[in-house]
């Protein structure tokens, strides 16, 4: 009888640990990505977009696809775009370091709300607070959700997409995140 008492606390222990990563798992997954317009070496904004999971898509377009069209129109892409206000306090979950160091941007508005291959699809603007010199300076972006509500992961093309005439001589490194909340991190600088 003696082994059976901390045989069940054991279990025990296990079933009530089991029981609170099953609150921690994500419930809605959203693939996240940055694009950045380099025509010149320093820049004060880029853009980032959410693509939603299937499941959250089909949801939200049920509720608020109001004529049934498969398309966010007018009044429709007003509501689903309020809905979404509430993300703003926590940055829409991006993680901005410029030299390792975190950065809040000034502002990100949710500049378009699309629905493609019946997925969400949400592209923000993202303004600096000061202009990022990318020839001096390193600018690392990812997306990550401390409360685990939201897994967040960059699609197959990469966290970070470059465009513009110096795309070529800027290469973004892209590396595994230490911290949970996070896959991984882009860095970019410019040679």
């Amino acid at each position: 009888m003696p082994l059976c008492r901390p045989f069940t606390i054991m279990i025990g222990v296990w079933l009530l640990s089991l029981a609170s990563l099953v609150n921690a798992h994500p419930h809605v997954f959203i693939e996240g990505q940055y694009r950045v317009e380099l025509d010149q070496t320093t820049i004060d904004r880029f853009e980032a977009s959410w693509k939603f999971d299937l499941f959250t898509s089909s949801s939200l377009i049920l509720e608020h696809d109001t004529n049934f069209d498969s398309q966010f129109q007018g009044k429709e892409k007003q509501i689903v775009a309020e809905k979404l206000k509430s993300f703003e306090a926590f940055d829409f979950f991006m993680k901005v370091l410029v030299d390792g160091n975190v950065v809040r941007p000034s502002s990100v508005i949710v500049s378009d709300i699309t629905i493609q291959d019946q997925q969400i699809l949400l592209i923000f603007s993202v303004v600096m607070p000061d202009p990022i010199n990318l020839h001096k300076q390193t600018l690392s972006l990812s997306f990550g959700d401390d409360e685990f509500y939201f897994a967040l992961m960059p699609p197959e093309s990469g966290l970070l997409l470059l465009r513009g005439m110096l795309a070529e001589t800027c290469t973004p490194n892209s590396r595994e995140a230490e911290e949970m909340a996070i896959d991984s991190w882009a860095d970019l600088s410019c040679d």
